[in-house]
């Protein structure tokens, strides 16, 4: 008899933890990339969406950001530059969700240099929330000019300004 109710105990337990499982925080594995097209008219030309998989948990190498980059940067023909890349990534606590008191949901971070992005801890159901926002704008609209040196790796961004550095 005691048996069948600990047996019963931990089989209502098992249940329970299967309900809430999904509300844990674990590491972030993927992240969801959303790719935003600028023309030259300034109008959004193509909006795109991919999952991307992390290079480690909670981790995208900056090798792995600078090839989407390089990969995704023409589209119809187009050439297109990165302007912008924005981070939206929930860290909101379980008990935060279960209190109903999320007003540090809604953050997103801008990034200003391509390195490594590290990301949080994230509630397993809203790991699919977790993005990546690459803003590109039409090479059209911006006036690269390389200087003289032949190796040189630095440029201007426009005219007008004679800008020598790139940040995004």
């Amino acid at each position: 008899m005691l048996e069948e109710e600990d047996e019963q105990w931990i089989l209502e337990f098992n249940e329970d933890e299967r309900k809430y499982g999904k509300f844990y925080k674990e590491p972030t594995t993927f992240v969801s990339l959303q790719m935003i097209y600028v023309n030259s008219k300034k109008e959004i030309e193509r909006i795109t969406q991919v999952r991307q998989q992390l290079d480690k948990e909670n981790l995208l190498l900056a090798s792995t950001l600078n090839k989407l980059i390089s990969e995704r940067n023409y589209v119809s023909q187009s050439h297109f530059r990165l302007y912008k890349l924005l981070l939206y990534n929930i860290s909101v606590e379980p008990e935060e969700v279960i209190n109903n008191s999320t007003k540090n949901i809604h953050e997103i971070k801008d990034i200003h240099e391509i390195k490594d992005i590290i990301f949080e801890d994230t509630i397993n159901y809203l790991k699919t929330v977790n993005t990546l926002f690459f803003i590109f704008v039409e090479e059209s609209t911006m006036v690269l000019k390389q200087h003289h040196q032949p190796n040189s790796t630095t440029f201007s961004l426009n005219r007008a300004s004679r800008r020598h550095k790139r940040y995004l």
